[in-house]
């Protein structure tokens, strides 16, 4: 028998089978949206990955060039400053350094033990390739947690010696000093050209090496800067390293005078060269001051995805919005 209420709440057949293909599809376009923000979250990691992998890729070629411009300038240290200084420095039959007077050789006495397996076997540097070892597994310890800072660290340290190396190219072979090094005197004696000179310099071993390449003090210089750098980066935090790398600091100036190779003005000289070079160097780095072509080419080898353009916005600087001002004022 026919009952109206039960038909009224209960759907028939057909109802019921429209309703199953209609969940049937609502299931079905909820599962495509689902798979289609997973394929579109998978695209995102995708290319966040490709971004990033060529971000590194384009940085790590700016920090080649780093390298590039470092061993340049290195060279040409050698090839024209460190040749040209060994070609004219006074020549003396004396089997003994005729220095010139100077305070620091009053004061220290003449000590140079030969240290074997060190690039020309002094302590000074030993000291300073302690200094590198330390940078060194800064940087490579650094990259491990953040990439670009670590290659900040190498990229710094490796300007900073471009310049120590382009300002003594230009100090040290303009004025030929009478060379005071004990272990210089087998070639003070001789007058040479400027190949006998090269071949002295640079062919002896992969470093070059001269007497009579005196101001300024390249081994005070490289030392002054690998200790900037780490104070800038936060390697000398503790007490105790500090103390340790102030004193190898100090040993390794001390050992520059003590084994002659250079005279004290040098020393005087590197540290006002590298408190200058430093702050010329930094200034234009932090964009404090623009520094023309100089600081935008800084400024483009260091930072990650730099372009010149961004000289517009940078440490809160908006050039546009200075514009705006200036037009509204």
């Amino acid at each position: 028998m026919y009952n109206e209420n039960s038909s009224s709440l209960s759907p028939s057949s057909s109802e019921a089978s429209n309703l199953m293909i209609l969940g049937g599809d609502f299931c079905q376009c909820e599962q495509e949206q689902h798979s289609g923000k997973k394929e579109s979250f998978g695209s995102f990691k995708n290319d966040t990955s490709s971004v990033m992998s060529n971000n590194v890729l384009y940085n790590n070629r700016k920090l080649f060039l780093s390298v590039i411009l470092w061993f340049t300038t290195y060279e040409l240290m050698g090839v024209v400053g460190g040749t040209i200084a060994f070609l004219h420095f006074p020549r003396t039959p004396d089997e003994q350094p005729i220095a010139l007077p100077d305070y620091g050789y009053d004061i220290i006495p003449y000590f140079c033990p030969y240290i074997p397996y060190i690039p020309h076997g002094n302590l000074q540097s030993f000291v300073l390739m302690i200094f590198y070892v330390i940078l060194l597994i800064g940087v490579f310890s650094t990259m491990k947690k953040a990439a670009d800072e670590g290659r900040l660290i190498l990229q710094q340290l490796l300007h900073l010696n471009v310049l120590v190396f382009i300002t003594r190219t230009t100090t040290v072979c303009v004025t030929g000093l009478p060379q005071p090094n004990p272990r210089c005197v087998d070639v003070q004696h001789d007058e040479v050209n400027y190949a006998q000179a090269l071949d002295f310099v640079m062919l002896r071993s992969f470093l070059p090496h001269a007497c009579g390449d005196l101001v300024y003090s390249g081994h005070v210089g490289c030392t002054l800067v690998c200790f900037v750098i780490m104070w800038r980066h936060n390697y000398l935090v503790e007490t105790w390293k500090k103390v340790a790398i102030i004193s190898l600091t100090i040993t390794g100036i001390l050992s520059t005078l003590s084994c002659r190779s250079h005279y004290t003005v040098d020393v005087v000289l590197a540290f006002y060269f590298i408190r200058f070079l430093s702050e010329f160097y930094f200034l234009r780095s932090e964009h404090v001051v623009d520094g023309g072509y100089v600081g935008q080419f800084i400024r483009w080898l260091e930072r990650p995805d730099y372009s010149i353009d961004d000289d517009k916005s940078i440490n809160g600087y908006d050039q546009e919005k200075e514009e705006n001002v200036m037009t509204t004022k």
